[in-house]
């Protein structure tokens, strides 16, 4: 018992370090823990029907897996998204397919590594950047959409989808370096 209460205060002090103080105790715009966001579209209650536009053909982010060991315990819809799988894991993160309820898009979702929620550090390194990244515009780097949080306090933050293959898909259909040089 006594350490889970170590690892719950180090929790709050990772997510207060990372969202700051607020009346909720993370900050202003933060909801509470296991507040599901309402959707907008929903909300308006009109019976609007929802635009959604098929992707060109030949674009596809292909899944590694429609469940995963984190997906295990998240809920498929998390705030506005619905997640449908996995993309692809890091040494921070997972990277998740989802859905834009409200505005009909495709988009990436990183989602901390349930094993690093104890570590403050890691927790403020991953919001700062997502903070950094949607504060960025370039044409290289991918735009940041959204900071969130999961009902298990798993900070998350969503971004544009780039679709295609990857640079290891394209690098292992070559013969050889040489084919690139000109």
């Amino acid at each position: 018992m006594a350490e889970g209460k170590g690892r719950s205060e180090r929790l709050d002090a990772g997510l207060r370090a990372a969202f700051g103080a607020g009346e909720n105790g993370w900050g202003e715009n933060v909801p509470p823990a296991g507040a599901e966001a309402p959707s907008v579209v929903e909300s308006l209650g009109f019976g609007a029907p929802r635009v959604m536009l098929d992707s060109p053909p030949g674009e596809h982010t292909p899944l590694v897996s429609p469940i995963s060991a984190e997906l295990t315990d998240v809920e498929r819809i998390v705030g506005r998204y619905q997640v449908v799988g996995e993309i692809a894991q890091g040494g921070v993160g997972v990277i998740l397919k989802a859905r834009d309820r409200d505005l009909g898009r495709d988009c990436a979702m990183k989602l901390l590594r349930s094993d690093l929620l104890t570590r403050p550090s890691v927790v403020q390194r991953f919001v700062e950047e997502a903070q950094v990244g949607a504060q960025l515009q370039h044409p290289g780097i991918v735009p940041v959409y959204e900071l969130g949080l999961l009902a298990d306090s798993r900070p998350y933050f969503t971004m544009k989808l780039v679709k295609g293959e990857t640079l290891a898909i394209l690098l292992s259909e070559r013969a050889s370096p040489k084919e690139d040089l000109r």
